[in-house]
C-alpha cells in the first residue's frame, strides 16, 4: 500500500487503471494531497482553460504496448519455459510479431494465466514505484497486514504491542481481530 507523507492512502486501483488505459484522449492525474486519481475525457472536451497546479497534480503515464510485450516475453522465457518449452517458444514467436492480444487469448486457454496475472501485477507495481520516484512527492510503501495468515497477524500484534507474540498469545489475538 502506498501512503502519502500525510498518512493518506493512495488510490492504487485508480493509478493502475490509468496506466493501462489505451485511449490517448483520456488524461489521468494523481492528486498529491488527497491521493486520489482524477480523470478528464478529452473526447467530451472536459478540459478547462484554467492551469493546473503542477505541484499538486501529476499526469499519470501510460504503459505502452511495447512494454507489455516485453513483460510477456520475459514471462514466457523465465516462467513458462521451465514447464513447457514448446508453449514458451510459441508465446515468444507471437510476441515478436507484436500480437499481444493473441498472446493473451492463447494464455487464457492455459493454466499459465494465473502466473501471468501475478507477473503483470508485479511489473505494474514496479512501474508505479519508478514513476513515484520521478515526481516531487514523498511517498512511502507500507505493507498491509490485513489477511488472516499467522505471519500478518503476528506483525499486527508486534505493531500493537511492540513485540512478537508467543504462540498462545497469537491464537488469542487472532480471535479478537476483524479480518477482511
Amino acid at each position: 500500500m502506498f501512503v502519502l507523507q500525510n498518512g493518506v492512502k493512495i488510490d492504487e486501483k485508480g493509478i493502475i487503471k490509468a496506466l493501462n488505459d489505451s485511449m490517448s484522449l483520456h488524461k489521468y492525474y494523481f492528486d498529491a494531497i488527497t491521493g486520489q486519481v482524477g480523470f478528464i475525457d478529452g473526447e467530451k472536451k472536459q478540459l478547462d482553460k484554467k492551469p493546473i497546479d503542477k505541484n499538486r497534480y501529476f499526469e499519470i503515464p501510460r504503459i505502452s504496448e511495447k512494454t507489455k510485450i516485453s513483460w510477456a516475453k520475459d514471462f514466457a522465457q523465465e516462467f513458462v519455459v521451465s514447464e513447457n518449452t514448446f508453449l514458451a517458444n510459441l508465446f515468444v514467436k507471437i510476441l515478436k510479431k507484436g500480437f499481444f492480444g493473441d498472446f493473451l487469448k492463447l494464455l487464457e486457454k492455459t493454466d499459465f494465466i494465473y502466473g501471468w496475472t501475478q507477473w503483470e501485477y508485479d511489473c505494474i507495481n514496479k512501474k508505479i514505484e519508478d514513476w513515484f520516484e520521478t515526481i516531487s512527492v514523498d511517498i512511502k510503501d507500507e505493507w498491509e497486514f490485513d489477511c488472516d495468515c499467522m505471519a500478518c497477524q503476528a506483525e499486527n500484534f508486534n505493531q500493537k504491542y511492540g513485540r512478537y507474540p508467543e504462540p498462545a498469545e497469537l491464537i488469542e489475538f487472532i480471535k479478537t481481530q476483524k479480518i477482511n
